[in-house]
């Protein structure tokens, strides 16, 4: 899972994210990812992207977007998160 932007204005964000994922991958792993942003960048590079969920654009929509996400990976035993941090 790729946490990326849902909107622009960002810099290379999401695209270094979706590198670090893409060079991380193996091929039995989904690529899910989080924000519009993430996924037109990923498309645009020809990612197969597995699944996709928009990100929370506002404080009172996160809940929602985690309990998609909690749906979903109730699937799976395992996931692997790339997010950026700040130092």
């Amino acid at each position: 899972m790729v946490i990326c932007s849902e909107q622009g204005f960002v810099g290379a964000y999401n695209e270094t994210l979706l590198q670090a994922a893409e060079l991380a991958r193996t091929p039995n792993q989904q690529l899910v990812i989080l924000g519009q942003k993430g996924l037109t960048l990923a498309q645009e590079n020809g990612m197969d992207v597995d699944q996709y969920f928009p990100m929370a654009s506002h404080g009172d929509g996160v809940l929602a977007v985690t309990r998609q996400l909690a749906e979903y990976l109730s699937e799976y035993t395992s996931a692997e998160v790339v997010f950026a941090e700040y130092r």
